[in-house]
C-alpha cells in the first residue's frame, strides 16, 4: 500500500508541475511547454527544461496560455498584467480588475515577472540610453539579423 501511495503522489506531482507550464501552440500544430520569458512584435522567447531558451517567430504562433502573470504592453501604450491566453486571434489578459482583450497583432511586448524586474527604466518611462541596444542584443541574440 505505501508503494501505491508513493506512485500516486509522484504522478500527481508530475502532472501538477506540467499543468503549471506555459503552453505555446504553433500554426503547424506543434505545442511547446515551458516558461514564456518575453516577446517583442516579432519574436517570443520560451524557456524550456529540454532546450533552454527557444526563440519563436510571433507570426508562427497560433496561441499561448500562461500559467503566471505576464506584463503586456500594447502598440497604443496601454499595459496590463495577468495570466494570458489567446482565442480567435485575440489576447485575453486576466487582470485583477477583469479581462482585457486585444488583437494579437497589437502586442508590443510581453514579459514575465523576472524579465520585467530586470528591465530598469528611468523616471521618464523610457529605456536609458545604451540599455536599449543591450536589450535588443539579449533578445534572441542567436537569431539571424
Amino acid at each position: 500500500m505505501p508503494r501505491f501511495s508513493f506512485l500516486a503522489v509522484s504522478v500527481f506531482f508530475f502532472l501538477g508541475c506540467h499543468a503549471l507550464a506555459d503552453q505555446v501552440s504553433l500554426k503547424n500544430g506543434d505545442r511547446l511547454s515551458g516558461t514564456i520569458v518575453k516577446s517583442d512584435a516579432s519574436t517570443l522567447v520560451l524557456h524550456t527544461d529540454y532546450a533552454g531558451d527557444v526563440c519563436l517567430k510571433w507570426d508562427a504562433i497560433q496561441g499561448i496560455q500562461s500559467s503566471e502573470p505576464l506584463h503586456v504592453e500594447l502598440q497604443d501604450g496601454k499595459t496590463a498584467v495577468g495570466p494570458v491566453a489567446t482565442a480567435d486571434d485575440k489576447l485575453e489578459i486576466t487582470t485583477q480588475s477583469g479581462t482585457v482583450e486585444a488583437p494579437k497583432s497589437s502586442v508590443k511586448t510581453l514579459r514575465n515577472d523576472a524579465e520585467q524586474a530586470s528591465l530598469r527604466e528611468d523616471s521618464s518611462g523610457r529605456t536609458p540610453a545604451g540599455l536599449e541596444s543591450l536589450v535588443k542584443r539579449r533578445f534572441c541574440s542567436h537569431r539571424r539579423q
